[in-house]
């Protein structure tokens, strides 16, 4: 099973895991800051908790989530060289792309969803200065028009 792309669709799953359970808004909001930290963490947390929510020996699932994540260690914040590291390889890989796929995306909003959708290779990356130069290349790679 892939882990969700967005905190809402994470929240809709754990939800639907702890009986849908609404969080109040500071348990969502701690649980979101963990999430953001670590994803994988904080869902593989969720999927075990709703296990014992259904085996009736816990109550309330999202308070439980809260406090195993409030104990669990802070993760060292990247550091600038490291981000900009990890975007300078994501833009490499997408730019491969582009050389290999680019002269086959139709149009320029099929793209954007590619690069920076969902799913997208850039997607964590995304502004107004990637998108232009990302469609400048692409640009490059769709076939010239035949003269009348």
């Amino acid at each position: 099973m892939t882990a969700p792309a967005t905190w809402e669709q994470a929240r809709r799953a754990i939800v639907s895991g702890f009986g849908d359970e609404l969080p109040i808004d500071s348990t969502e909001a701690a649980v979101l800051a963990a999430w953001r930290q670590q994803p994988d963490v904080v869902e593989a947390a969720a999927q075990r908790i709703a296990g014992l929510k259904t085996e009736g020996s816990v109550r309330s699932g999202w308070a439980v989530l809260r406090a195993e994540l409030d104990n669990l260690p802070a993760r060292a914040p990247e550091t600038t060289a490291d981000a900009q590291t990890r975007r300078d390889a994501a833009v490499d890989r997408a730019d491969a792309w582009l050389r290999t796929v680019g002269a086959h995306v139709p149009s320029e909003g099929e793209l954007l969803d590619e690069l920076f959708g969902p799913r997208g290779l850039l997607r964590a990356w995304d502004c107004a200065e990637l998108r232009e130069r990302m469609l400048d290349r692409w640009r490059a790679t769709q076939p010239q028009e035949a003269a009348a």
